[in-house]
C-alpha cells in the first residue's frame, strides 16, 4: 500500500535565519584544541549505502534510477561468500527495504578496508615494548597518577591548505570553480604527493622535533607547580582545569589504605564538579556506587509537551526526540580529530585501542579522563533540554566496568562520568538510553566499537567467551541500574550497538540477544529492552523475539555512505527521507511485516562524507572519488558528488557553516525535518550527535546556531522552505493560506468570504499549478489533473459537470499554465455520447499533428461511466498503437448504481474493457500514491496503451496532506529520467511482463518507493489470503488485516496494483506457500449478479488461472468468489467480514473494537493521537460551509495532518450532508466514514428522525444539537426516544445551540455560520479557541465579528443534563431502522436558489405563430414536456371491475394496448401513470379563482431555462399542476407573503411554523384540505396564476405494480387497482387522484405511462421455487410472476415449484383473478394455493397462518431448493411473514444437527436477493 506503507505527511519547515558562529563557541572549540577553520569538518555515519564506512556500513535495498549506477551493483551469485545465515536473513538485496540496510557485498567490501587500514595498528603492537608489570599494577598507576601530575597534551590540527572547488552546496546550486583536483592521498600509498620544496619540509621537521622536546616538559614542570599548591582542592588554573572545591571539606586520611589510588579516592581524580566526594565502596552488582547523592528528585519535565521523570511516558505514542552524546564515554575519531591528528599514519594510530595503547596506561588515563570532564559538561545537558529534546542516548563502552587482559583501555574512569551524565540528565528531565557502544571482541570491528579490524566477539577463537563475558557485564549493569533511582530515569536500555549479523551468525547474536534479555529481566530492570537491527533489514525481524515483551527494535539510518545514495539529488534525498524510511518504518511497526516497536537510534543531516576521518583515519571520501584501497572493490575513485566530475571537492563542505548560502543552509533544515517527521511515524529518533570538534553537519549544537537545524526540536515548519529543492527554484504559492498575524489596532479589515467551488479541490478552492509541490494539501483527483496536464500534449476530459473532474484542469488552461513541454496543454472538454472520444482518435493520427509530439503523452480524464461511450475509439487505437502517441486514461471509478441513484465506485465497467481491448490498467490504493501511479500510467503507456484507475466516489474527493507531491520541474524530471532507462538497449526485446517489471523497477530507483505489481500484507504464513483490487478495497483490507494480526489471526491480503497485464509468475511469487484457502474480492455489476452462481468477477477468473496451472502448491488451495456490488460502501467491519468467510475460527476480538460502546465499530486508527468530527446539516443551512472553513483552519497547525470530505444525499429531505473531519499528528489514511466521532453537530432536528447520528459517535462524546427558541424545559419533547436513549448508554454530552438568541443572527441570517464556527472552537477545542478565531478570520468573516460571536456566546450555548432513566426508553420503530450514514447521491448541494424565470400570458395567436413557424420561434412539439422521464401513449382496452358493484371496496383490472408505442417492461417492473385532475374540480377551482382557462401561459422548462413551454391555464391545472393535492408547511409560509388581511397572514405563518404544528397535522389527516382549500379559506391571499405555478407543487406520476407478462401478452400491460375513497371532516366524499382517474377511463382513451424498475424480480434460474404471499392488490405482480412460469413450462423448460399465499376479507367479494390461479393450479405452474380469507369464519385466519400449516413445504421449497420469497402489500404483516420462515429456518437446522441465528439468516437471504419486500 501507499500510504502509510509508502507515503506520509511531516511537519513542514521554518525560515531559518543567517547566523554567524557565536565567540563563545570559538573560544571553547579553540580550548579543545580544535582548528578555527578545519578541513577536518564533515558530517557522520551511514546511509543504507553500497559502500559503508567503519563506522556504519549499510546498503541500499531500494535501487536509485540511474541505469549505470544500479549496473555497479554485484549481482548476488557474485558476492563474496559470507558465514551462513538462517533463512530468514539470507537476502540483503530484498525487495522490502527494510531500514536502508548494506548488502553482504558492500559489507565484504568494507571489511577488506577496515582490516587494510588496521593493519598499521597490528603492526604498532608488534613493535610496542611488553610491559613487566601486573595488570592490576599499571590499573593502580593509570589512575592514580591522572589527577597528580596534572599532564596536559597539546593537539595539533592539519595545516594543510587547498585551493577551492566545488562542495555539496555549491554542486546543487550549480557553481563551479575551476581548480586542481586534491583529496586525502590513500592509506596505501605515502602519505601524499607535496607540492613544497624539499627545504621547506626539512624547515618543518625541525619545528615538529623542538616542540616535541619543548611541549611536554612545559606541561610536566607546570603540573608539578599545581601539585604543589596543596592538592586537589586548589584553585583554576589559567589552562581551565577544574577547581575541585568539593575536596575542601574532606581528608584523604578518610580514604582506606586499600582504596588510595583506585578509581574509588576522590583525591586522585581529574574533576570532582557535582561528585559526591565523601568515600563509599557500597556497591550494586560489583559496580560502585562512586560520587552520588543518596537522594534524587523525579518531578522534572524536559519541556511542556512531555511528562515529568516519574509520570508514564507512551512509548509508541509520544515520539522520542532525543540526542545522541558520541564521541564521549566512547571515543570516536571524527568526533574528536585532535586525539589522533598528532600521529603519523604509519603509526596505525585509528581508534581507542590503538590510542590507548600507544600513550600507555598512565598518559592513557590522564587524557582521556580530561576528555571525559571537558567534552561533555552540565552545561551541555541543559542546552540540550532548551533545544527541546526529551531523551538523551549515551553511548559507552564495556571498560567503563572492566577490563580482560591484553585490554589497553583505560578501565573504571569512564564509569564515573556516566554516572554523573545521568544525574545531569535527571536534572533537566531528560529520559536516558543507555547504549553499550563496545563489546569485548569488538561486535562489528569499527573504529566506534573501541577497536576497528576484525570481530571477535561471537566470532573466531574467542567469540564464544567475549559473547559470556558481554553477559556477564550485562548482570552487572542491570543489577545496578535496577536500583530504585533508575526506575524513572533510565526508560532504555541497549545490549549491544550495531553488531554486524550480516557477517555474524544470525541464530547466535538471536541466542545471545536472547540470553541477555533474560540477564536484564532477571537482575530487575524493567527498562525496555533496545537490540539493534544487525543490517538485516527491519522486515528481516519479523517472527524473531515477538514472545518477549519490553522489546524495542533499534534502526539506524544514514544516506552518504553509498555512491548511488550520495550522488542523489536534494530534492531526491528529501523525497527519499520522507517516503522511504516512512514506509519502512510503518512496516516494521507493523508486526506482520516487521517486528513491531522501532525507533532510529541514530541519523544525521549530512550531506556528504567528506568529515575528516567519517571512513576512518586517513580514508579519503566517495564525494571527491578519493576512497582508495588495495581492495579495488572497494575503493571509490570516481566522484560521487550529483556532477560526478572533477569539479567535486570537499572545500566547501567542510568550510565554515557561515559561508553556505541561504539556499543550502534551507535544503539543510528541510532535510532534517523531513528525517525528523519520518522517524516520528514510529517511536522516534536520536539525532548523532550532540557536540563535535568541527563536523557542522553531525553537531546539533553547532547546527542550531547556524540555522540549519531546529532551534526546538517540536517546533518545526517545512511548508516555508519549498524553495530549497533542487534547484533552489523560487517557493511556490501554496493552496493552505499562511498563518494569521496577531490582530493589529485600526480599522477592521474587509470581510471575508468563502465559497465552496467542488468537492473535488482541496478544500473546496482553486489549486494554482504551481502551488502543488511538498507537503501541501490536495484532493487525489487534483493530483491526477496536474499529472495529465504538465506530461500531455493534449488533455480530453469526459466528465458530467457535477462530477467536476477536469475543473482543475480546465482552470489552469484559462490561466496559460505551462505544462512541461513550455505551452498550455490543451484541455478540450467533451459531451459524453456514442463515438465520443473519435475527435481525439482523429486528432492523434491527424495528417496534421506535429510529428515532433510523436512520443509526447495524449491524455483523457474521465469517470468509468463514460467508457462504454469511448469503447469504439479505443477499440481502433489499440489496434494502430504501435504507430500512435502514448495514450493514457485517468479513469474515476464513478457511476449512478442503476435505479437507486447512489453514487457507485464502478470498477467492473472498467476491467470488462481493459479485458477486451488488451490495455493495461493501474490502480491507486490512496491520495499519497496517486500522483505516483498517474505518472507511472503515463509510462507505461509507452508501452502499451494504458487505464489508470482509482476511486472516484471518496478518495479522489477526500481532502488529505501529502507530504511528497512532485512539482512540474521534478515530476518531468523523473519522467525523462525513467523513460531514458527503460529506453536503454535491449530494453525493447523483452517480453511485455519484462518490460513492466523493468518499468516499475526503474520507477522504484528513482523515486526510492517500493511499489509491486502485487503487494501483500498481513501474517508471514497465512492460512487464508484475500485478493483484493481497487483503492478503498486496498488501502482497508491492509489495515484491517495489521489489525487482525495483532491477534494472531493467519490471514493476509494481496492487492493487485498492476491488473493488466497480469503478471501470473509475480502474482504466484507474491502468494505465501502456506495459504489453504483464496478468497477473491471480486466486483460485479449488480445484486442480480452477486445471487447469480454463473456470474463470476473478472478478478476471480484471473486468480483462478494463475494458480490452476501452478505447481506451487502440492495441494491447491481453494477458491472462494467473494463478489459484491457497485454501490458497496466499505467499512473496516465489512472488510473483516469478507476475511471471516475465509478464516476457520472467529476473527473479530472484542478488544479490537473502539471504547465507543458501538457494535460493529473496528478501531484502526491510534486513539490516542486522533479527534474526529463530523457534521451533519440540511444544505440550505446558512452555516453549510462551516465544516469545510474549519477543516481549513486546523490544517493551518502544520504539526497536524487533517483530512477532510462531505457527502451529500439530494434526494433525501431536499438535500442533506454529512462532513467528516479527521485531526491527527500522524498520518491518517482512513477510506471510511467516521465511527467514532469526538465531537458532532447537527444543523435540524429532522435530521435525528432521518440518521442515527449517535452511532458514529464514541462513548463520552459531544454532541452540537441546533435548536432554536426552545426552552429546556421543551428540548426532551423534541429529541426522538432513539435519541435520547443512545445519549445515556453512551455517556454523550448534549449542547444545545440557539441562533436565535444571538441578535446578530437575528437581523442577518447569514451570520450564523460564524456562530457555529465559534461554537465548535468552544466545545471542540477549549484551550485553542483564540489561536482558532485568528486561523478562522483569513479565510471566512473577520476577526473582529468572530471575537464578538465568542464574547455572546454564552448566550446561544447552553448544555443539558442527560438523565440516566433515558437508557431506560424503548427505541421507536423509526430508530431501529435509521441509518448511520448519508447515501451519496451527488457531489455537491443542489442549488435550490435559483433566479425564477419569467412566466408570460400571451393570447392564442402567440402560440399560433410558434406553430406555424416553428423553425423561426424554435418551437418543437412534445409529448407531456413538463415530464422529465420518457414516456409513452397508450390506450385503454379493457377496464372491469373485479369486486361486486354492492361491495364496499372497488378493486378492478385495467388494461391497456400498447399499439405502436414502443414500451417495453420486465417481470416486476411498475407502470406510471401521469394521472390528470378531474375536469369538473378544475373548472370549479378556475371559477372561483376567476381564470381565463384559454389563456396561454409561456413558462421556460424547469429541465432548461432556454426553451419556453407554452400551455393553456386549463392544461396547466389538469396536468402540471397538483391543485388538489396536499399542501406542505412551506406553503403555508409561501402564501402568508400575498396575504392583504394581517390576520389571515399571521394565522399562515403560524401554520407554516413550529407553534402550528398541532393544527397542521389536523388539517392534514383530518380535514385532508387541498391547496385549492386553502386559497379558498384564505381569500385575502390571492397570489397570481405564475405565482401558483411556483409555489403549488407540480403533479407526480402514481406507479402500480404491473399484473401482467409481456411474452404472454406482447401488445398489453395490466394493472390491478383499489380505489382510494374517504369521507373528510365535512362530509365530503375525498378520492385519491390517480386511482379516481384510472377507474373512470373508457376503452378507446389515451393515457401517459411510464416505466419505473422495482425489487421484485424473478430469481436468476427457472428451477428456483417462488414463495409468493400477497395481499390485497399485492397480488399483482404475482400475476405477472406466474404467467412468466407458465409460459417457461410451455415452452418446455423445467420450473421450479410455485407457492401462492393471498389473503383478503372475503372469498366471495375479493377473491380476484381466483379463477386464474386455479387454473394454473390445475396446469402443474402453481404447487400450492394458499388462501387466507379473513372474516369467512368466526376465527381469523390470516396468511401467515396458511404458511405455518404448510411449514413442510415452505422448508422445502424455500430451503432445500433456494427459493425465493416475495411479499407484496401493506406493512402489517411483515413481522408475522418474516417469524413464519424465521421459524422455518430453525426447524430445518434442528433437523441437521445445526445451530444458527434465524434473524442473521433472514440478513443473508435479503443479501442474496431471495427475501424480497414491497410493502407500503
Amino acid at each position: 500500500m501507499a500510504s502509510p506503507s509508502q507515503r506520509r505527511t511531516h511537519d513542514p519547515l521554518r525560515p531559518p535565519k543567517a547566523r554567524t558562529r557565536h565567540t563563545a563557541e570559538r573560544e571553547e572549540r579553540k580550548e579543545r584544541g580544535t582548528p578555527e577553520k578545519s578541513h577536518s569538518r564533515t558530517p557522520k555515519r551511514r546511509t543504507h549505502s553500497q559502500e559503508r564506512s567503519p563506522r556504519h556500513e549499510r546498503t541500499s535495498q531500494k535501487r536509485t534510477g540511474n541505469p549505470e549506477r544500479r549496473r555497479r551493483h554485484r549481482s548476488p551469485e557474485r558476492r563474496p561468500k559470507q558465514e551462513t545465515i538462517s533463512e530468514k536473513h539470507e537476502s540483503y538485496e530484498s525487495s522490502n527495504s527494510g531500514t536502508n540496510l548494506l548488502s553482504s557485498n558492500a559489507l565484504a567490501q568494507l571489511n577488506a578496508l577496515n582490516d587494510h587500514n588496521g593493519e598499521g595498528a597490528r603492526n604498532v603492537e608488534k613493535k610496542e615494548k611488553v610491559y613487566s608489570l601486573k595488570r592490576s599494577t599499571r590499573e593502580k598507576v593509570a589512575t592514580g597518577r591522572v589527577a597528580k601530575e596534572k599532564i596536559k597534551h597539546r593537539r595539533r590540527s592539519d595545516g594543510r591548505s587547498e585551493r577551492r572547488r566545488v562542495s555539496g552546496p555549491l554542486a546543487e546550486e550549480g557553481g563551479v570553480y575551476r581548480g586542481n583536483r586534491g583529496g586525502y592521498i590513500s592509506t596505501d600509498e605515502s602519505r601524499g604527493k607535496r607540492r613544497f620544496g624539499k627545504k621547506f619540509w626539512i624547515f618543518i621537521g625541525v619545528v615538529v622535533l623542538l616542540l616535541a622536546i619543548f611541549i611536554p616538559v612545559g606541561v610536566v614542570v607546570a603540573g608539578k607547580k599545581n601539585n604543589s599548591g596543596g592538592g586537589a582542592g586548589g584553585a583554576s588554573t589559567d589552562s581551565g582545569d577544574p577547581s575541585n572545591d568539593e575536596l575542601k571539606d574532606i581528608s584523604e586520611s578518610d580514604v582506606p589504605p586499600e582504596a588510595k589510588n583506585t578509581a574509588l579516592d576522590p583525591f586522585i581524580w581529574y574533576d570532582t564538579t557535582d561528585f559526591n566526594v565523601t568515600f563509599t565502596n557500597q556497591t550494586f552488582g560489583g559496580l560502585p556506587v562512586i560520587g552520588l547523592n543518596s537522594t534524587w528528585n523525579d518531578s522534572t519535565q524536559a519541556n511542556q509537551n512531555v511528562p515529568a521523570l516519574d509520570e508514564k511516558w507512551s512509548y509508541g505514542q509520544m515520539p522520542i526526540r532525543g540526542i545522541n552524546v558520541g564521541g564521549w564515554l566512547s571515543i570516536e575519531p571524527f568526533i574528536t580529530p585532535s586525539l589522533f591528528n598528532q600521529y603519523k599514519s604509519n603509526q596505525g594510530i585509528v581508534d581507542e585501542w590503538t590510542l590507548t595503547k600507544q600513550l600507555g596506561p598512565s598518559d592513557a588515563a590522564q587524557t582521556l579522563e580530561k576528555h571525559y570532564a571537558k567534552f561533555i559538561t552540565e552545561e551541555d545537558f541543559a542546552k540540550i533540554q532548551a533545544a527541546g529534546f526529551d531523551h538523551v542516548r549515551i553511548p559507552y563502552s564495556y571498560w567503563a566496568v572492566t577490563t580482560y587482559p591484553g585490554d589497553p583501555y583505560v578501565p573504571k574512569i569512564s564509569w564515573r562520568y556516566l554516572l554523573r551524565g545521568i544525574e545531569y540528565a535527571r536534572k533537566y528531565g531528560l529520559r536516558v538510553n543507555l547504549d553499550l557502544h563496545g563489546l569485548p571482541g569488538s561486535q562489528n570491528g569499527w573504529n566506534h566499537s573501541g577497536r576497528q579490524g576484525s570481530i571477535g566477539w561471537l566470532n573466531g577463537t574467542d567469540g564464544s567467551t567475549n559473547g559470556q563475558r558481554s553477559l556477564d557485564i550485562h548482570t552487572q549493569l542491570a543489577t545496578f541500574f535496577a536500583q530504585d533511582r533508575y526506575k524513572n530515569i533510565i526508560t532504555i536500555y541497549g545490549l549491544a550497538n550495531e553488531p554486524k549479523m550480516t557477517q555474524l551468525k544470525v541464530s547466535d547474536v538471536v541466542a545471545w540477544t536472547t540470553s541477555a534479555i533474560q540477564v536484564v529481566r532477571k537482575a530487575g530492570l524493567k527498562a525496555t529492552i533496545a537490540f539493534g537491527d544487525g543490517f538485516l533489514g527491519l522486515t528481516k525481524w519479523q517472527g524473531q523475539l515477538q514472545g518477549m515483551d519490553g522489546l524495542v527494535l533499534d534502526a539506524h539510518e544514514y544516506v552518504i555512505f553509498d555512491p548511488n545514495q550520495i550522488s542523489l539529488s536534494h530534492q531526491k534525498k528529501i523525497q527519499y527521507a520522507c517516503t522511504g524510511w516512512t514506509g519502512q518504518m510503518s512496516q516494521s511497526l507493523n508486526t506482520a511485516t516487521g517486528f513491531g516497536p522501532t525507533l532510529c537510534g541514530e541519523w544525521s543531516q549530512a550531506d556528504t562524507d567528506c568529515t575528516q576521518y567519517l571512513n576512518n583515519v586517513g580514508a579519503g571520501t566517495r564525494w571527491e572519488g578519493t576512497l582508495q584501497s588495495t581492495d579495488r572493490s572497494v575503493s571509490v575513485l570516481t566522484p560521487s558528488c550529483p556532477s560526478k566530475s572533477s569539479s567535486c571537492s570537499c572545500s566547501e563542505a567542510n568550510a565554515d557553516p557561515g559561508s553556505y548560502s541561504d539556499q543550502y543552509k534551507q535544503w539543510l533544515l528541510m532535510n532534517a525535518e523531513a528525517q525528523m517527521s519520518s522517524f516520528e511515524t514510529a517511536w522516534g529518533w536520536f539525532y548523532w550527535t550532540w557536540v563535535t570538534e568541527g563536523a557542522t553537519q553531525w553537531d546539533y549544537k553547532a547546527g542550531m546556531a547556524n540555522g540549519i537545524l531546529p532551534k526546538k526540536t517540536w517546533d518545526r515548519d517545512f511548508n516555508s522552505h519549498l524553495e530549497a529543492k533542487a534547484r533552489h527554484r523560487r517557493q511556490p504559492e501554496s493552496n493552505v493560506p499562511p498563518e494569521p498575524e496577531p490582530p493589529r489596532e485600526g480599522p477592521e479589515k474587509p470581510l471575508r468570504g468563502f465559497k465552496q467551488y467542488s468537492t473535488s479541490l482541496p478544500f473546496g478552492q482553486y489549486a494554482p499549478l504551481t502551488s502543488l509541490s511538498g507537503p501541501t494539501y490536495v484532493t487525489a483527483q487534483t493530483l491526477v489533473q496536474q499529472v495529465a496536464y504538465i506530461l500531455s500534449d493534449r488533455l480530453w476530459t469526459y466528465s458530467p459537470e457535477t462530477f467536476a473532474l477536469d475543473l482543475a484542469a480546465k482552470e489552469w488552461y484559462r490561466e496559460g499554465a505551462k505544462n512541461a513541454y513550455g505551452y498550455p496543454t490543451n484541455v478540450e472538454s467533451m459531451q459524453i455520447r456514442n463515438g465520443a472520444a473519435s475527435i481525439a482518435l482523429g486528432y492523434v493520427f491527424s495528417k496534421d499533428s506535429d510529428v515532433k509530439k510523436r512520443f509526447v503523452p495524449q491524455s483523457i480524464v474521465a469517470s468509468s461511466s463514460a467508457l462504454q461511450y469511448l469503447r469504439t475509439a479505443l477499440d481502433q487505437l489499440s489496434l494502430l498503437y504501435k504507430i500512435a502517441c502514448p495514450f493514457v486514461a485517468h479513469v474515476a471509478a464513478l457511476d449512478y448504481a442503476g435505479a437507486s441513484s447512489q453514487l457507485a465506485t464502478d470498477y467492473a465497467s472498467a476491467l470488462s474493457l481493459v479485458e477486451e481491448m488488451g490495455f493495461g490498467m493501474v490502480s491507486s490504493f490512496s491520495a499519497y500514491d496517486v500522483q505516483h501511479m498517474s505518472l507511472f500510467s503515463t509510462l507505461l503507456a509507452h508501452i502499451i496503451p494504458t487505464i489508470h484507475i482509482y476511486d472516484g466516489v471518496g478518495l479522489g474527493r477526500e481532502t488529505t496532506r501529502v507530504i511528497d507531491v512532485l512539482d512540474q520541474a521534478g515530476l518531468h524530471n523523473t519522467y525523462k529520467a525513467i523513460q531514458h532507462e527503460i529506453s536503454a538497449p535491449g530494453e525493447g526485446c523483452a517480453n511485455l511482463d519484462k518490460k513492466i517489471a523493468g518499468l516499475l523497477k526503474a520507477f522504484n530507483g528513482e523515486l526510492g518507493t517500493q511499489y509491486r505489481l502485487f503487494e501483500y500484507h498481513g501474517h508471514a504464513s497465512p492460512d487464508s489470503v484475500l485478493v483484493v483490487f481497487g483503492s478503498v478495497e486496498s488501502s482497508l483490507a491492509a489495515q484491517v488485516v495489521t489489525s487482525l494480526e495483532k491477534d494472531s489471526a493467519k490471514v493476509g491480503v494481496l492487492s493487485v496494483r498492476v491488473y493488466r497485464p497480469f503478471v501470473e509468475d509475480q502474482f504466484l511469487a507474491a502468494l505465501p506457500p502456506s495459504i489453504e484457502n483464496i478468497g477473491v474480492l471480486g466486483q460485479v455489476t449488480d445484486l442480480y449478479a452477486v445471487s447469480d452462481g454463473t456470474v463470476r468477477s473478472k478478478l476471480y477468473h484471473d486468480v483462478v488461472a494463475a494458480v490452476s496451472f501452478s505447481d506451487k502448491w502440492a495441494t491447491a488451495p481453494t477458491i472462494t468468489d467473494v463478489k459484491y456490488p457497485r454501490e458497496t460502501v466499505w467499512t473496516p467491519i465489512s472488510i473483516a467480514a469478507a476475511f471471516q468467510l475465509l478464516a476457520k475460527k472467529p476473527l473479530i476480538q472484542s478488544e479490537m473494537f473502539s471504547d465507543s460502546a458501538s457494535p460493529g465499530v473496528l478501531q484502526l486508527l491510534d486513539p490516542t493521537s486522533l479527534l474526529e468530527y463530523t457534521f451533519w446539516d440540511l444544505d440550505t443551512s446558512n452555516s453549510a460551509n462551516a465544516a469545510i472553513i474549519l477543516s481549513q483552519a486546523l490544517a493551518k497547525d502544520s504539526t497536524n495532518n487533517v483530512t477532510a470530505r462531505t457527502t451529500y444525499d439530494n434526494l433525501l429531505h431536499g438535500g442533506v450532508f454529512r462532513s467528516d473531519i479527521r485531526k491527527s499528528k500522524k498520518t491518517v489514511e482512513a477510506s471510511y466514514a467516521i465511527e467514532a466521532a469526538d465531537v458532532a453537530y447537527v444543523g435540524d432536528q429532522v435530521l435525528l428522525t432521518l440518521f442515527d447520528v449517535t452511532r458514529s459517535l464514541k462513548a463520552g462524546a459531544k454532541i452540537i444539537l441546533r435548536l432554536p427558541s426552545v426552552k429546556d424545559d421543551d428540548v426532551e419533547a423534541k429529541l426522538p426516544a432513539g435519541f435520547k436513549r443512545a445519549l445515556s448508554i453512551k455517556r454523550i454530552k448534549l449542547y444545545i445551540l440557539d441562533p436565535s438568541a444571538i441578535e446578530a443572527v437575528r437581523e442577518d441570517p447569514a451570520s450564523e455560520i460564524y456562530l457555529v464556527q465559534t461554537t465548535f472552537l468552544r466545545v471542540a477545542l477549549p484551550t485553542l479557541e483564540k489561536t482558532g478565531l485568528q486561523k478562522l478570520s483569513v479565510i471566512n468573516g473577520s476577526i473582529g465579528i468572530l471575537e464578538q460571536m465568542a464574547k455572546n456566546l454564552d448566550k446561544a450555548l447552553r448544555i443539558i443534563e442527560v438523565p440516566q432513566t433515558w437508557s431506560a426508553l424503548e427505541p421507536d420503530e423509526m430508530s431501529l431502522h435509521q441509518s448511520s450514514d448519508i447515501r451519496p447521491t451527488s457531489f455537491n448541494a443542489f442549488d435550490k436558489i435559483e433566479p425564477e424565470p419569467p412566466s408570460y400570458v400571451k393570447d392564442w395567436k402567440s402560440a399560433a405563430l410558434g406553430l406555424a413557424f416553428r423553425e423561426a420561434y424554435n418551437t418543437r412539439p412534445s409529448l407531456r414536456p413538463d415530464l422529465s422521464v420518457k414516456t409513452y401513449t397508450v390506450h385503454v382496452s379493457e377496464n372491469r371491475r373485479l369486486t361486486p358493484q354492492t361491495y364496499d371496496r372497488n378493486i378492478f383490472h385495467i388494461e391497456f394496448d400498447l399499439g405502436s408505442s414502443g414500451l417495453t417492461y420486465d417481470i416486476g417492473e411498475a407502470l406510471g401513470i401521469h394521472a390528470e385532475n378531474d375536469p369538473d374540480e378544475v373548472n370549479s377551482f378556475m371559477d372561483f379563482y376567476k381564470l381565463n382557462p384559454s389563456e396561454i401561459v409561456q413558462v421556460p422548462s424547469r429541465g432548461n431555462p432556454n426553451v419556453l413551454e407554452n400551455r393553456t391555464v386549463y392544461q396547466a391545472l389538469t396536468q402540471n399542476i397538483d391543485i388538489f393535492g396536499r399542501p406542505p408547511k412551506r406553503f403555508y409560509e409561501a402564501l402568508s407573503e400575498f396575504a392583504d388581511d394581517p390576520m389571515e397572514a399571521k394565522e399562515l405563518r403560524t401554520l407554516g411554523g413550529p407553534e402550528g404544528a398541532t393544527e397542521f397535522k389536523r388539517r392534514a389527516e383530518v380535514d385532508t384540505v387541498t391547496f385549492a382549500d386553502i386559497l379558498l379559506e384564505f381569500p385575502s391571499a390571492h397570489p397570481s396564476f405564475h405565482d401558483i405555478v411556483h409555489i403549488v407543487d407540480p403533479m407526480k406520476r402514481r406507479e402500480y405494480s404491473i399484473a401482467s407478462c409481456q411474452k404472454v401478452t406482447p401488445n398489453a400491460v395490466a394493472l390491478m387497482i383499489v380505489v382510494v375513497g374517504w369521507v373528510d371532516s365535512r362530509g365530503r366524499d375525498r378520492f385519491g387522484q390517480a386511482t379516481r382517474y384510472l377507474q373512470k377511463l373508457k376503452p378507446g382513451q389515451s393515457v401517459t405511462v411510464s416505466v419505473k424498475p422495482s425489487v421484485m424480480k424473478l430469481p436468476p434460474k427457472s428451477t428456483q421455487p417462488l414463495i409468493m404471499a400477497g395481499l390485497g392488490t399485492g397480488l399483482a405482480p404475482f400475476r405477472a410472476f406466474v404467467q412468466h412460469r407458465a409460459w417457461e413450462k410451455a415452452h418446455g423448460k423445467e420450473i421450479g415449484d410455485v407457492l401462492l399465499y393471498m389473503g383478503s376479507r372475503h372469498q366471495r367479494e375479493e377473491y380476484c383473478y381466483g379463477e386464474e390461479w386455479e387454473a394454473y393450479q390445475d396446469a402443474g405452474v402453481i404447487t400450492l394455493l394458499g388462501r387466507a380469507f379473513s372474516r369467512d369464519q368466526p376465527q381469523k385466519i390470516y396468511i401467515q397462518d396458511r404458511m405455518r400449516q404448510t411449514m413442510g413445504d415452505i422448508i422445502k421449497a424455500y430451503l432445500k431448493e433456494e427459493g425465493a420469497f416475495y411479499l407484496c402489500g401493506p406493512t402489517w404483516p411483515v413481522p408475522d411473514v418474516t417469524n413464519v420462515l424465521e421459524d422455518a429456518i430453525a426447524r430445518d437446522a434442528k433437523t441437521l444437527g445445526k445451530k444458527v441465528d434465524p434473524r442473521k439468516e433472514i440478513d443473508k437471504l435479503k443479501d442474496q436477493l431471495r427475501y424480497v419486500l414491497e410493502v407500503y
